[in-house]
Formats: structure tokens, sequence, C-alpha cells
């Protein structure tokens, strides 16, 4: 009862949030989304990768007498399926069409509606494969230590974890579509499987101290996990499938259902 909501549509969301799969705020009041498309031009090219946004009301989906109100965007990652914010405009994402994480560091954000993108610096991270579930987005989480950044490898139902203070420059990468201050590959990255057992479609992902938790689009379960031990510690069956993204927040589990259009809240005993 008596709850409020505003509904904002960007000018060019056409571009910037054509079939967006996952979203992730930054400590600096900035967010990320990922399109979960071969082109955001919709012209057949691969023209496609994350945009940064401001979560203030005052300019987002606000005229800019730009291009739209996005702070910025870089186009090296079709069908990206999750996302995960580390500091400021530095963002974590599951690139579903080479089949691995890239970091986007978007750097100075170039003001809503501009388009100068060359400052950015992007670290792929190749040898973290992942399977893209065209679907089922692949959320991302990084623990409050910013070591272990959780990954919903949803193609191939598993969680992985990777150290993403692991590496060390490996070469550089030709950018795609753009000019890129760095564009480089990472080898010699620490990570591993955490959990692959009874998943039929993982997707969304939290972590709150030594518990990991996993939603399941396929069978409408919540999975608690010990990273420690990489053990099941517990589940809860809401009863419906569609699962997607989920979040601890004040001493709740919230999670959102696809398929029944719903924003759910576990409130624990």
């Amino acid at each position: 009862a008596n709850q409020q909501y505003i509904y904002k549509k960007d000018g060019n969301a056409w571009h910037f949030m054509s079939l967006t799969s996952a979203l992730a705020f930054s400590e600096n009041g900035n967010w990320g989304s990922t399109p979960n498309v071969l082109d955001a031009n919709h012209g057949g090219g691969t023209y496609t990768g994350p945009a940064l946004w401001s979560s203030d009301m005052n300019v987002y989906a606000e005229p800019s007498g730009g291009n739209g109100s996005h702070l910025d965007m870089v186009h090296q990652s079709p069908f990206c399926m999750g996302i995960a914010a580390e500091e400021a405009n530095v963002f974590w994402v599951f690139d579903g069409y080479y089949g691995n994480i890239i970091r986007y560091d978007f750097a100075a954000d170039h003001g809503p509606g501009n388009d100068y993108h060359a400052d950015a610096r992007l670290r792929r991270f190749s040898e973290v494969k992942v399977k893209r579930d065209p679907l089922v987005p692949s959320h991302l989480i990084l623990d409050s230590d910013k070591k272990w950044l959780y990954i919903v490898d949803g193609g191939n139902k598993r969680i992985l974890r990777m150290d993403i203070n692991s590496g060390n420059i490996a070469g550089n990468l030709p950018p795609v579509n753009e000019v890129l201050t760095e564009y480089v590959r990472i080898s010699g990255v620490t990570w591993e499987v955490v959990y692959d057992q009874n998943l039929q479609k993982p997707c969304g992902i939290e972590i709150n101290g030594n518990r990991l938790f996993i939603s399941d689009y396929g069978t409408g379960e919540i999975i608690c996990i010990d990273v420690n031990t990489k053990k099941e510690m517990a589940r809860i069956n809401t009863g419906s499938p569609g699962i997607t993204g989920i979040k601890i927040k004040n001493n709740k589990l919230w999670y959102v259902n696809a398929t029944n259009n719903t924003l759910m809240a576990v409130t624990p005993k």
C-alpha cells in the first residue's frame, strides 16, 4: 500500500538500453547497464557494450541537447549479460560474445549526451572462459574486500570467482569499433569454480560475509553457498520459476521474478 515509483525513459534508449540485461550502481552514484544485443545500432555490426548513467533524476532521461542522457559508453562487448561495480566509473562485465570477463574503466565521463569515449581503459581476462545463456542474465558481484569477483557462468551452469588483483598484461588488443586509451589482454589470472551442482539456469548472485546467494531462473530457488567450504548451506523454494536479480538490503533478501513481473522480499525469522 501507498508505494510510489517514477517512470523515466532515456531519449535514445533504442541504442543505450537495447535489451538491457543487468545494471550496477557504483559508489559515486553513477551506474552501468549492459545490453544483450549483437549491435545496439541494429544494423548488423557489433557496435555494443556497457553504458554509464547518472542516478541524479535531474540528469537521467532529461534532455541534454545531445545524444540522450547517457554519461559514457564503450562498444567492445556484444551480448553483455552481467555487470558489477568496482569503484567510481570502473565496472566488470560478462562479455557473452567473446566468452570472457572484461574490466571497463570509463575514466572521466563525457557528460550527458556527449560522445567522447577515447579515454576508456579496458582489460580483457580471456583466460576466464564463460558461456552466455541467450535468454537469462549472468550477474556478477564483487566481495567487500574487492578481491574476488563472483561470476554466474549461466551457459555452463556454474559459479566462478576470479581474483581481480591477479594477472599481468600480456599484450595489446586491437579495438574493434573505436579508439581507446588502453585495451589489453591479461594472463596468469587466479580463478576457480565455486559451485556447479544442481543448477538449472543460474542467474542472480549476491554475497554477505561468507554466504553466497544464487538465484535459479529455471527452478525458482535461491541457493546459499559457503564460499569457504564451497558447500551448499540451504535452499529457498519461492514456488515460481523466473527469478532473475537478487540483492540483500535492510536485512532482507530481495528478488525479481521476470516471469511474474514482481519484486519480492524474503525476511529472516
